[in-house]
């Protein structure tokens, strides 16, 4: 009987949905997608109260998949990542009530060296919002941080002892990025493939092809270990090289050096450990290689400096010139970027030294005035 009653009263829930959609589409039109929204929000309101990892899930599924504020044209000042970032500030306060109320943190976590590193790093932060002269922008870039904190740090700690949850949290990340590659891919077509499209065509989903680029060179290796694991099925692994091929596509036409090298170096580890050499004869290998750069180093860098081509070319280009230190558009850049920073952080120094740092109110910092900040 109480079975019967509840699928009786699911039944007069989803026909009331219905007449109320049908009603916001006449009437009420332009709250027509708000609305439909409405059923999404109440699973994973009623996922956080019973079943937060499923949260956690939807979560790391939308990451790759998020469009900010801005990308949107919603907001020219205040940006969020949606859906990713209410999503998070949710976890932490379902986290922070059952913390409160059940202490689940392990004591071992919250003396564990990064969990202080952490502390330390949010406690000062906090400091200097306090000190800061645009305190809004502050106390939501600290706020923004504390979310991340729980959402990704402490509560990963708990989900992922269980492998079952490791592999699960790897494709519920994998898979929407791989949409993200293809939907890349597509509008890249579109320009042939050119190497000066690829730092845009990333938009909304990244801002530029580096950071793209960075997670591709990192969840490469994460699926190819997944290949060597007994447990998975060969459906399951045939998946996954569907997925690797995905990936290393999209890397590939991403032109994104520093990705191709850090791949290059996670080969390198791999046939290490394949070939099951030992720790001593890495370290004696390094130890060896360093001291041959320091003593040749002049004629290495000689050698290098003779390199001029230029990454702003094709594939080719790009693979010649992650050698070239001197003339290399991107090197230049970030030349530039060093330059900039150097200076501001002079500024600093001078701020603190002369100022005393709470000496004075922020509004009249010496920081703050923009001569003091001008390359």
């Amino acid at each position: 009987m109480i079975k019967l009653n509840k699928i009786i009263l699911f039944y007069l829930l989803a026909f009331a949905y219905i007449f109320a959609d049908c009603y916001v589409l006449i009437y009420k039109r332009n709250m027509f997608e708000a609305f439909n929204l409405l059923p999404l929000l109440i699973l994973i309101i009623y996922w956080g109260i019973f079943s937060i990892e499923k949260v956690v899930y939807v979560m790391v599924f939308f990451t790759p998949l998020a469009i900010t504020l801005k990308e949107l044209k919603l907001s020219e000042s205040f940006d969020l990542s949606l859906p990713t970032e209410p999503l998070m500030a949710g976890i932490m306060l379902i986290y922070i009530l059952n913390e409160l109320m059940f202490k689940i943190t392990p004591r071992n976590v919250l003396k564990h060296p990064i969990t202080v590193i952490i502390m330390i790093q949010m406690t000062w932060i906090f400091i200097t919002t306090l000190a800061s002269v645009d305190f809004v922008v502050s106390i939501k870039f600290f706020i923004a941080r504390t979310w991340f904190v729980f959402s990704c740090f402490f509560i990963m700690t708990q989900l992922l002892k269980d492998k079952k949850h490791l592999y699960r949290f790897i494709f519920a990340y994998a898979i929407p990025l791989a949409i993200v590659c293809l939907i890349t891919i597509y509008k890249h077509a579109a320009f042939n493939f050119d190497h000066t499209t690829a730092d845009w065509i990333v938009s909304p989903f990244y801002n530029d092809h580096t950071a793209y680029g960075a997670i591709l060179a990192m969840y490469i290796p994460v699926l190819f270990s997944l290949l060597l694991q007994k447990q998975f099925s060969l459906i399951t692994k045939s998946f996954i090289i569907g997925l690797l091929t995905i990936f290393i596509v999209a890397l590939v036409l991403a032109y994104a050096r520093a990705g191709w090298l850090s791949l290059g170096a996670a080969l390198a580890v791999l046939t290490t450990l394949l070939l099951k050499i030992k720790f001593r004869t890495l370290l004696v290998t390094v130890v060896t290689f360093a001291v041959l750069f320091f003593t040749l180093q002049d004629q290495i860098m000689i050698a290098l400096g003779r390199n001029n081509t230029d990454s702003e070319g094709g594939l080719e280009k790009n693979l010649s010139s992650i050698t070239n230190i001197k003339t290399d558009v991107s090197i230049l850049k970030a030349q530039l970027q060093r330059l900039m920073c150097s200076r501001l952080e002079t500024s600093v120094l001078i701020f603190v030294m002369e100022e005393r740092f709470f000496s004075r109110p922020p509004s009249e910092s010496v920081l703050l005035r923009p001569s003091a900040i001008m390359i």
